[in-house]
């Protein structure tokens, strides 16, 4: 016998709209219409846009023409063990990345309203960052968490000040936030998406002990984690621009190290 109860006063029926519309379009590897998906959830054309848009804002579907399909970040969000999934995926683009940076570089994702660090790869110095792998941190005080409160400012904390609100929007427009000794003393980092803009994607960031930091070089990073996380996706495209722009990553890291 079933325990579940016909009310649905314990239910949260935009909840079970929401998961009736992933589940259609995740039923159409090659995509479903609107009117078709309208039809098969027996809900409003407005009610169901609503539905499908704020899926496609946490980043588990997208729209490819007049078709609706289900996102890579989709199949890693349902994963049994989401966190080796996207480990297996990002450690050869982080071991590039700290390659050309040589600092400390992690792999961070959104659980719930806490940013969880996945993966690390360190740089060779002898005065190294710290990593805290497998730890859970706030998401104001993280360059990461920045990024995930730019696409999720609910998650914002009520007493925000006006102050870190102006620095999630500079994150939201630009695609890239900093840490600047808030999560640790002595510690500067800068972070980037490692996928589209969304909830549901990884983050990449890099840390440097402030004996090491500058500017320059920061935002020189999160050009090169950006064309490393390109050249991956799609090896054979802009080798010659790629190879100009690596030149001069590099002198901008090179000059830092001085």
């Amino acid at each position: 016998m079933s325990n579940h109860s016909l009310s649905p006063s314990n239910h949260a029926t935009t909840l079970l709209k929401g998961l009736d519309t992933l589940s259609v379009i995740a039923s159409f590897p090659s995509g479903v219409s609107m009117p078709d998906l309208v039809n098969r959830i027996g809900q409003p054309r407005s009610s169901t846009l609503r539905l499908v848009e704020t899926l496609r804002h946490y980043g588990l579907v997208e729209k490819s023409g007049r078709l609706w399909t289900v996102t890579d970040r989709f199949y890693d969000w349902t994963s049994p063990d989401r966190a080796s999934r996207l480990r297996e995926r990002y450690l050869p683009i982080m071991r590039k990345i700290c390659d050309r940076i040589n600092e400390l570089v992690m792999l961070g994702i959104l659980e719930g309203n806490r940013l969880h660090h996945i993966a690390y790869i360190e740089g060779e110095h002898a005065l190294r960052v710290h990593p805290r792998p497998s730890q859970e941190h706030g998401l104001e005080t993280a360059a990461m968490g920045k990024l995930y409160l730019s696409v999720r400012p609910d998650l914002l904390p009520t007493n925000a000040s006006a102050t870190l609100k102006e620095e999630i929007e500079r994150a939201r427009v630009k695609g890239h936030a900093w840490n600047i000794e808030e999560s640790a003393p002595g510690v500067f980092s800068v972070a980037t998406w490692a996928g589209p803009p969304s909830a549901a994607s990884p983050t990449i960031s890099v840390a440097w002990p402030v004996s090491r930091f500058e500017k320059n070089r920061a935002r020189a990073a999160v050009d090169i984690i950006r064309q490393i996380l390109s050249e991956m996706e799609n090896p054979d495209t802009g080798e010659s621009e790629n190879r100009s722009r690596q030149t001069l990553s590099n002198k901008d890291i090179t000059a830092s190290n001085a």
